[in-house]
């Protein structure tokens, strides 16, 4: 485990309270006309740094794992969330995707409705998922024009202050980030899913989720037969706690999602600067 265990944690925490303040609505799609227009792309398995708020639910939901899929409309997206209930898949016929889309258990976006860090956070989440030249000059040619320019400027934007260490990278984020969403944090609860077993082990957890609130936040381990709740209130804690519920191995599967979690949230960032003149 090359990074400090307190880092990790650390920035887990960072990307939770931030998620506080990205947030769209799962709801029923009424947005995107049934005879008018059309979807142009879909982008599976994606990380999409945004909190989905689904009504009725007493808590938000994240996460920052390839479970999301990205249906491109003329005016909008749909997405489809594993933390919503809708395993991300790229076989998805029209149909079917309409009655998706018509689903409390999707989300419906309109382009023109949500800020610019919603758009931003979108097309630098495509640019991960399709990180060359050649795919991403492709992809631009049929992504409508009002995501278009965020994808395009997303593409050049250069990604150097994801150096340093976690807990800087992460402080940075945070605190950048709040420039564009202030006063936009919901007083809810946030679950952020960090990790999810491609097996199921009863020796091991099956999914790993960090709860955050306006206070400390704590990892939720589900396993088999239940679930356990922990909490590190100290960087020795961290280091000694931590690795008896978790295996290194784990460990570092979270790491890399939170660094590709952070680079998606930077390079939108640096997508929203203006450009110097």
């Amino acid at each position: 485990m090359p990074v400090r265990l307190s880092e990790l944690v650390y920035a887990v925490d960072r990307i939770a309270e931030t998620l506080r303040s990205i947030r769209v609505v799962a709801r029923k799609s009424h947005t995107f006309s049934k005879s008018i227009g059309r979807f142009n792309m879909v982008i599976p398995h994606t990380i999409v740094p945004i909190a989905f708020e689904k009504e009725g639910d007493f808590i938000d939901r994240a996460s920052i794992l390839e479970d999301t899929s990205i249906y491109i409309h003329e005016d909008g997206a749909i997405l489809l969330s594993a933390v919503l209930g809708v395993e991300s898949t790229s076989i998805v016929n029209s149909m079917n995707l309409l009655d998706l889309s018509r689903s409390t258990n999707a989300t419906a976006i309109r382009f023109d409705e949500v800020d610019d860090v919603i758009l931003a956070i979108l097309a630098s989440s495509i640019v991960l998922k399709y990180p060359s030249l050649a795919q991403s000059k492709r992809i631009a040619k049929v992504l409508p024009s009002n995501i278009r320019i965020y994808f395009e400027k997303a593409v050049d934007v250069s990604t150097s202050n994801l150096r340093g260490s976690l807990r800087d990278i992460a402080y940075v984020v945070m605190k950048e980030i709040s420039a564009y969403t202030k006063g936009k944090t919901t007083k809810k609860m946030l679950e952020l899913r960090i990790w999810k077993s491609s097996k199921k082990d009863i020796d091991e957890p099956i999914e790993i989720s960090y709860v955050k609130g306006f206070g400390g936040g704590y990892f939720r381990i589900r396993f088999l037969g239940g679930e356990a709740n922990l909490r590190i209130h100290t960087s020795i804690g961290a280091e000694t706690i931590l690795p008896k519920f978790i295996s290194y191995s784990i460990l570092d599967d979270i790491e890399r999602n939170i660094r590709l979690t952070l680079e998606i949230l930077i390079r939108a960032l640096n997508t929203l600067k203006p450009e110097p003149r």
